[in-house]
C-alpha cells in the first residue's frame, strides 16, 4: 500500500513519503491488510499528520464504497416501490461529489476529516481500538440497511393502499359521473316528453278544429241547398201569383162584360117599356111572355154577377194568403240570408283559424324537430362520456386485474395448504355421506316396513267392509 511520491515533490516538512508512513502510527504492521470500508468518519487516516500529501487515497476510496452501497439499497427501494425516494437524489449528489476527480479533494475534505476525526492520537498503538470502530462502524451500517429495508416495506405498503384507494376513488368518482350522465339524460327526456305531449295536445286540439270546420261546411252546404229550394220556391209562388193575378184580370174583364151585357139589359128593358107603352094593343100573354123572359134573363145576368162577385171574393182571399206566404217565404229568405252571411263570417274566420293552427303546428313540428337534433346530440354525447366511462372502467379492471394477478401469486403459495384442508373435508364429507346414506337404507327399510303393515291393516280393513255390505245387502 506504500506508494511512490509523484516526481520531487515533497511534502511541508521536506521528508520522503516512507518516512512518512513509517512515523505513522499503526502503518509498518501489513499496510496492504488495512480496511477502507469504513466511513471518513473512523478511517485510520485521520489519525496521520497533517504533513500527508494529497496522493493518498483511501478515504476516497471508503467514501466511494459507502455510497455505493447507499446507491445499491435506494436502487433496490425504488426498483420495488415504483416511485424515487427522496433521499435518493441527497445520495446521487453525494456519489456525484465523489465522483470527482481525486485530485479536487483538498483542504475541504481534510477539514471534514479533522472535524469528524476520533481522538486516537493518544493511544495509537492499540489495533483492537480500530477493529473495534470498525466493528461499530459495520454494525451502523447494518442498521441503516435494515432501516432502508424497512422505509421500502412501508413505502411498498403505502403505494398498494394509495393504489387501491385510487382505484375506489376512480371508480365512485366513474360511477358518480355515469348517475350524473343518466340523470341529466333522464331530465331531458322528461322535458322532451313533456314537449310531445304538448305537440300531441296542440294536434288533437287542432283535429277537433278541424273537425267542426268540416260540420260547419257540412251545415253550410246544407244551407245552400236550402237556400237554393226556397229560391225554387219563391219561383213557383212569383209564378203561382203571376197566374192568380191573369186570373184576376181575366175575372175583372168578365165582370166588365157582365156589366156591360147587363147595363145593355137594362136598356133593352127601358127600349121594352117604351115599346109597350107605344103598343098598348097588344095582347097581355106576349106581354107575360116577354116580362118572364126578361125576368129570367134579368136573373140569369144577377146570377152571372153574385157568382163574378164571389169568384172575385175568392180570389182576394186567396190573393191575401198568398202575398202572407210571399211575405214569410221573404222573411225566412232574409233569415237564411243573415245565416248565410254568418255562416261565410265563421267560415273566414275559421278558415283564419285553421291556417294560425297550421302555422302553429308548423312551429311545434320545427320545436319538435329541434328537440330531437338536441336529443340526438345529448344522447351522443352521452354514448361518448358512457364509452370514456367504459374505457377508464377498463383501465380500473385492467389495473385491478394486474393487483389481482398479485394477489393471486401470494394466494396461489396458500392453495396447496388449502388444497390439502379442502381434500381432507371431502374425505370426512364423504364418509359422512356413507354414514348418512346406510341410515338412510335404514330408514327407508324401516319405512317401507311400516307400509306394508300399513297396506295389510287397510286391505283387512277393506275386506270387513265388504263382508258387512254382503250382509247388509242380503238382509235387505
Amino acid at each position: 500500500m506504500s506508494q511512490k511520491p509523484v516526481g520531487n515533490r515533497k511534502s511541508a516538512g521536506s521528508q520522503p513519503m516512507h518516512v512518512l508512513f513509517a512515523e505513522s502510527p499503526g502503518l509498518n504492521d501489513k499496510p496492504h491488510k488495512r480496511n477502507f470500508s469504513m466511513p471518513i468518519s473512523e478511517s485510520p487516516t485521520s489519525q496521520q499528520s497533517e504533513n500527508v500529501p494529497e496522493q493518498t487515497q483511501p478515504p476516497a476510496s471508503a467514501l466511494n464504497k459507502q455510497l455505493g452501497y447507499a446507491d445499491l439499497a435506494v436502487k433496490v427501494a425504488s426498483m420495488k416501490s415504483g416511485k424515487t425516494p427522496t433521499f435518493q437524489i441527497q445520495k446521487k449528489t453525494e456519489n456525484n461529489r465523489s465522483n470527482l476527480n481525486r485530485s479536487q479533494i483538498g483542504a475541504e475534505q481534510r477539514q471534514q476529516i479533522e472535524q469528524l476525526e476520533i481522538p486516537t492520537r493518544k493511544s495509537p498503538t492499540k489495533p483492537e481500538r480500530i477493529n473495534k470502530q470498525v466493528d461499530i462502524t459495520q454494525g451502523v451500517f447494518q442498521d441503516q440497511f435494515l432501516s432502508i429495508q424497512k422505509q421500502i416495506q412501508e413505502t411498498e405498503v403505502s403505494v398498494l393502499k394509495e393504489k387501491k384507494n385510487l382505484g375506489r376513488q376512480r371508480t365512485s368518482s366513474m360511477r358518480l359521473m355515469q348517475e350524473k350522465s343518466r340523470a341529466q339524460i333522464e331530465e331531458k327526456e322528461e322535458v322532451i316528453e313533456d314537449l310531445q305531449d304538448k305537440i300531441n295536445a296542440h294536434v288533437t286540439h287542432i283535429n277537433v278544429l278541424m273537425g267542426q270546420l268540416a260540420q260547419l261546411r257540412h251545415l253550410l252546404s246544407l244551407q245552400t241547398s236550402e237556400n237554393e229550394q226556397l229560391k225554387t220556391l219563391i219561383d213557383k209562388l212569383e209564378n203561382e201569383l203571376k197566374e192568380s193575378r191573369s186570373k184576376e184580370e181575366e175575372l175583372l174583364n168578365g165582370k166588365h162584360n157582365a156589366e156591360e151585357q147587363l147595363a145593355i139589359i137594362e136598356q133593352s128593358k127601358l127600349d121594352e117599356n117604351l115599346r109597350r107603352e107605344m103598343e098598348n094593343n097588344e095582347d097581355e100573354e106576349l106581354d107575360k111572355q116577354k116580362h118572364q123572359e126578361i125576368e129570367t134573363m134579368k136573373q140569369a145576368m144577377m146570377d152571372l154577377i153574385g157568382q163574378a162577385e164571389k169568384e172575385r171574393n175568392q180570389w182576394e182571399t186567396e190573393k191575401q194568403k198568398q202575398k202572407l206566404i210571399i211575405n214569410e217565404q221573404r222573411d225566412k229568405i232574409e233569415l237564411l240570408e243573415g245565416i248565410r252571411k254568418n255562416s261565410e263570417i265563421k267560415q273566414t274566420n275559421l278558415e283564419n283559424q285553421k291556417e294560425d293552427l297550421e302555422r302553429m303546428l308548423y312551429n311545434l313540428n320545427q320545436q319538435l324537430d329541434q328537440t330531437n337534433d338536441k336529443l340526438k346530440s345529448e344522447r351522443e354525447r352521452a354514448q361518448k362520456a358512457e364509452d370514456e366511462n367504459m374505457k377508464k372502467e377498463q383501465q380500473i379492471q385492467d389495473q385491478d386485474k394486474q393487483r389481482e394477478m398479485i394477489e393471486e401469486i401470494i394466494i396461489q403459495m396458500k392453495q396447496e395448504e388449502e388444497e390439502e384442508r379442502l381434500q381432507r373435508e371431502k374425505k370426512e364429507k364423504e364418509e359422512a355421506v356413507q354414514r348418512q346414506q346406510k341410515e338412510k337404507e335404514k330408514t327407508e327399510s324401516e319405512q317401507s316396513a311400516i307400509q306394508i303393515e300399513k297396506i295389510k291393516l287397510e286391505k283387512d280393513k277393506l275386506i270387513e267392509d265388504i263382508v258387512r255390505l254382503k250382509n247388509e245387502k242380503e238382509k235387505f
